[in-house]
């Protein structure tokens, strides 16, 4: 690049220099054509060449062509920092759907989990519901059964007073406490064995 940019700027100059004396010629009226050859001219022109050459090789190729590699060099290093963050850009598009991946395949997880979790507890409910139908149908039952018995003796002591009072009528006389309680028991055995 920086030959590149030397040759051109000395055809640059070059031709200015050339163009700069035919001009100048063209304003001298001393009947010599542009394109006739005057060794004093031409020597002005070679040494404003030279010099100028000098001046522009000191003063401004220096600075042009150090601008010129800097603008290269930023160049460069953009286009290398925008590959880095396209590659980085990239990286990071893989991170987040690997990220979104994961974050799904948990999603489902929970869920399962949910419904698993739901069942066990609807599961739950219905032992417990049938246990507490159990307990309170058990409790009825047994409430049933100590009814009935107490039913069941207030019968037997009504139907032995029952009994007491008629056999007291058609024997006619009256039965002292320990022949109630002996005729009670006999009948309360017998009925026993009924059931």
């Amino acid at each position: 690049m920086r030959k590149l940019s030397s040759k051109l700027s000395f055809l640059i100059v070059g031709v200015a220099l050339i163009l700069f004396p035919a001009v100048s010629y063209a304003a001298d009226t001393s009947g010599k054509g542009p394109m006739d050859f005057d060794f004093k001219t031409a020597g002005w022109t070679v040494g404003i060449f030279l010099t100028a050459l000098l001046i522009l090789k000191k003063a401004a190729w220096g600075p042009i062509v150090k601008a010129m590699e800097e603008r290269e060099h930023k160049i460069k290093e953009s286009l290398e920092a925008a590959d880095r963050m396209q590659a980085q850009m990239e990286q990071t598009k893989a991170e987040n759907e690997e990220i979104l991946r994961e974050a799904r395949r948990e999603a489902s997880e929970i869920v399962a989990e949910g419904k698993r979790d739901a069942q066990a507890v609807a599961e739950q409910v219905k032992a417990t519901a049938a246990k507490e139908a159990q307990a309170m149908t058990d409790k009825a039952l047994a409430e049933i059964s100590r009814a009935k018995d107490v039913a069941i003796d207030e019968v037997h002591k009504l139907s032995v007073d029952l009994s007491l009072t008629i056999s007291e009528r058609l024997i006619g006389r009256s039965l002292d406490g320990s022949d109630h309680q002996r005729i009670a028991q006999e009948a309360i055995e017998q009925y026993q064995k009924i059931d």
